[in-house]
């Protein structure tokens, strides 16, 4: 578990506002210099690396929104981003999505690897965020999702191996609920499964962190049988390095016994992520939560997360300062409990 970092967030950080609305703007320009575009870009993400750098986090990412999760998906050689309705896209895909040596991911990675070279990570969507692909209003040419899903899965196989090769050092996953489309339930145990397979030959320095929300983790508790220690075990099935768990008071922590045997590191979600600023109690619950887990779990094995993402955007976005807040409170719970954030 060495050097395996004590605190990690999903990967959102919100932007300094004036550096985030030049880059807006020039996106919106039709005449925009793409050099110009591209170093907005790196502005911006050397930014908010500094930003997490300074405040002490351990790792840190390029802050981009969720959106851009789609835009993982839209580069992806066989996928295209068609209105389904005014003002809003999805992707439809054909029966061969591929990862590329030129997907703009692979210079993103490039990118945050320069800034932080043996600590800067990037989000990937998970499985709940392949939905957008399968087409609930932009349909396949595939009639079966799942064999789409499937493909995706070898898909994100071929982007963690560029990735890496492009230098990036850390992958955080989020959205592990396989959502089949038509409006069907989310089937988070094929959802693992997948992401079992995409991850079964990753290279073996790149590190892979998995972000449970609570809504996932009480979806795959239902789906196991409303069996706690059951969705823990199909979580141990994953073969990724930590688990970002939703997970902080005495009574959430029964489930974490059954990861026992698993090897990774277990990142507490100690701290709401959507508060406006860090409240009273939120001072000791990184406290409550390590001490609640570390009767169940070797202490040394234990770090901390926010419960949730910092929201980047509509009514719940958190202003710059507030999500600096929530992480130095973390960093400096973090140090007070283990000294040392960085593993």
């Amino acid at each position: 578990m060495a050097e395996f970092p004590r605190l990690l967030h999903h990967g959102p950080f919100p932007p300094a506002p004036a550096r985030a609305e030049r880059l807006a703007a020039l996106r919106a320009d039709p005449d925009a210099d793409p050099e110009e575009v591209a170093a907005a870009e790196a502005d911006l993400a050397a930014s908010i690396v500094a930003i997490q750098r300074d405040i002490g986090a351990p790792a840190q990412s390029d802050g981009a929104a969720p959106a851009l999760a789609d835009g993982f998906l839209a580069g992806l050689c066989g996928v295209e981003v068609v209105e389904v309705e005014a003002g809003r896209d999805g992707l439809r895909a054909d029966d061969h999505p591929a990862f590329a040596a030129d997907h703009p991911w692979v210079a993103r990675g490039a990118r945050l690897a320069a800034l932080a070279p043996a600590s800067g990570f990037l989000a990937l969507p998970g499985p709940a965020r392949w939905d957008v692909a399968t087409g609930r209003d932009a349909p396949s040419a595939l009639a079966e999702p799942e064999a789409l899903h499937a493909r995706l899965a070898a898909a994100l196989a071929e982007a963690l191996r560029a990735l890496h090769g492009a230098g990036v050092a850390h992958i955080v996953i989020d959205g592990l609920a396989l959502a089949p489309g038509g409006g069907r339930a989310p089937r988070p145990l094929e959802g693992l499964a997948l992401l079992a397979a995409a991850l079964a030959d990753r290279p073996v320095e790149l590190r892979v962190t998995l972000a449970v929300s609570r809504a996932a983790f009480a979806a795959l508790t239902a789906a196991a049988g409303d069996d706690p220690e059951g969705a823990a075990e199909a979580l141990a099935a994953v073969p990724a390095d930590a688990l970002m768990a939703p997970l902080r008071e005495a009574s959430d922590m029964t489930a974490l016994s059954a990861l026992a045997g698993a090897p990774r590191r277990i990142l507490l979600g100690a701290i709401d992520a959507a508060g406006r600023e860090p409240r009273r109690g939120d001072h000791d619950a990184p406290r409550r939560a390590v001490d609640a887990a570390a009767r169940l779990l070797d202490p040394d094995r234990l770090g901390l997360c926010p419960d949730g993402a910092f929201a980047l955007e509509g009514a719940a976005a958190l202003a710059e300062d507030d999500a600096k807040r929530k992480l130095d409170l973390m960093v400096r719970a973090a140090e007070a409990i283990w000294g040392d954030v960085s593993g």
